[in-house]
């Protein structure tokens, strides 16, 4: 029978035949800081409490937790903190996401051991509290919970929100006034509430918010007063709001949250893609300037001709939602499309076309008919789907598509620039007319012997297309 000491009692845990050799003890019954005794006997102990016949003792092997305080072997959790008097706080009917075996004073330290990992701070748990020093949240914590530490103006230097952290409650960390370094918040953080770090006066440098980050609360940061910029990686829902810092910057990638009710305006904002090929689709929820100086160029589709999409070039201010092809000049992997002082629009302006619409979409999106770009042309998804290889089309955010049927849709769509918008002289006639390699297609795109009477389309050896009307 084994036995475990819990004070001045002796708490069975169970029994065994001595021929079974083991007894299982459930890992929330057992615990690196107690004593337990074994007994041998003939008969079983009436009372449950009893210890008798032949008997051993084993000491408390101590508990082993790793770097995130937790105990390898028992599997306890810690949460340690320091008070200005050296006095522990009353936690009673706070509920941490697991029960406390042990609140006490070890060497200075206020210590109080869990049954199992923590999962929250809950709501006023340190509230005005005597807390000190450095603020060391365990790596369980999924939640800080609403004025879990208002107040606390002991609390000093850096405070790192650890990476298991998703939601951090209204007014959490309210008027902690002695924090005096880098407030970091990880990528595991989808929501900050009202007035979360309001009157933080200490907290300098820039803040980074994560790419998780999909509500961001009013006055989360008001009286941050040295934190000059908050550099969102995000568009969560509240960036309109009043935040309590001047300045606002966003670094999109495919990866950032993009909320449906982001709205306002922003200081700067980029989007960056990585470009594996010549051409792509994009659609941003703020305006572009165009200067030609890009390393790029956007284009819109201006009609569809037989097997062919007709480009035409975008030039000066390119709207919020406007649905874009996008060639690189050069060979860069990655382009980046910014602009300043820009005010955020979530509207897609889906643009008709031969009876479907080229669309937008600013997350990731399964398509089941139209076509999408691959490859430097645009494809047919009802193809696409038709093969084993494929298991299901879908298109990334910040990317636009041919939505919709359409009757004898091709397999694949090419592209070509419609340059009639730049207009070309006699003598750019002439050498398109007299370009032995020229090839010619009429405006349905059917191949041509030589140039007929009305719209000629003609592609020349160097790659250029020129449209030449021929009376």
């Amino acid at each position: 029978m084994v036995y475990k000491r819990e004070g001045d009692n002796n708490v069975k845990l169970g029994e065994v035949a001595v021929n079974e050799q083991s007894l299982s003890i459930e890992k929330k019954q057992y615990s690196c800081s107690k004593d337990y005794i074994i007994t041998f006997l003939p008969n079983a102990c009436e009372v449950e409490e009893s210890v008798c016949g032949l008997t051993t003792s084993l000491a408390a092997t101590g508990h082993k937790p790793n770097a995130d305080d937790i105990c390898q072997i028992c599997g306890h959790s810690f949460f340690r903190y320091h008070t200005s008097d050296g006095n522990i706080v009353d936690i009673s009917g706070r509920d941490f996401g697991a029960n406390v075996v042990s609140h006490e004073v070890v060497n200075s330290e206020c210590v109080i051991e869990f049954d199992a990992p923590i999962t929250k701070i809950p709501t006023n748990a340190f509230r005005r509290k005597k807390l000190t020093g450095n603020l060391v949240i365990p790596n369980s914590i999924k939640t800080i919970e609403k004025s879990a530490f208002y107040g606390c103006t002991g609390l000093s230097g850096n405070l790192t929100i650890p990476n298991s952290v998703t939601t951090i409650g209204e007014k959490a960390f309210s008027n902690c006034i002695g924090f005096t370094g880098n407030l970091t918040i990880p990528n595991s953080v989808t929501t900050i509430g009202n007035f979360a770090f309001s009157y933080c006066t200490g907290f300098t440098g820039d803040l980074s918010l994560p790419k998780s980050l999909e509500v961001v609360g009013s006055r989360s940061f008001e009286f941050c007063n040295k934190i000059q910029t908050i550099k969102f990686q995000s568009l969560p829902e509240g960036i309109s709001g009043y935040l309590g810092v001047r300045t606002k910057t966003v670094s999109l990638s495919d990866d950032s949250y993009i909320s449906d009710m982001a709205s306002g305006t922003v200081n700067a904002i980029s989007y960056t893609r990585q470009m594996s090929s010549n051409w792509g689709t994009l659609v941003l929820p703020y305006s572009l300037t165009l200067t030609g100086n890009e390393p790029y160029r956007l284009y819109s589709i201006d009609n569809m001709t037989g097997e062919e999409l007709v480009l035409k070039q975008l030039n000066g201010e390119v709207a919020s939602g406007t649905p874009c092809v996008v060639k690189r000049k050069g060979t860069e992997s990655e382009l980046t499309f910014g602009n300043d002082d820009a005010e955020l629009n979530m509207a897609i302006n889906n643009q008709p076309m031969d009876g479907m619409n080229f669309s937008g979409t600013y997350w990731t999106k399964d398509v089941i008919d139209g076509y999408i770009i691959a490859k430097d042309r645009f494809w047919n998804v009802a193809e696409l789907n038709k093969s084993d290889l494929v298991k299901g089309v879908k298109v990334g955010p910040f990317r636009a598509w041919l939505d919709g049927t359409s009757a004898n849709a091709p397999a694949q769509l090419s592209m070509r620039i419609d340059d009639n918008t730049t207009g070309i002289n006699a003598a750019e006639v002439l050498d398109a007319l007299n370009d032995a390699e020229a090839e010619y297609y009429d405006l349905s795109g059917k191949r041509l012997d030589e140039p007929q009477k009305g719209v000629n389309i003609v592609r020349m050896k160097s790659g250029k297309t020129k449209k030449i009307i021929i009376k």
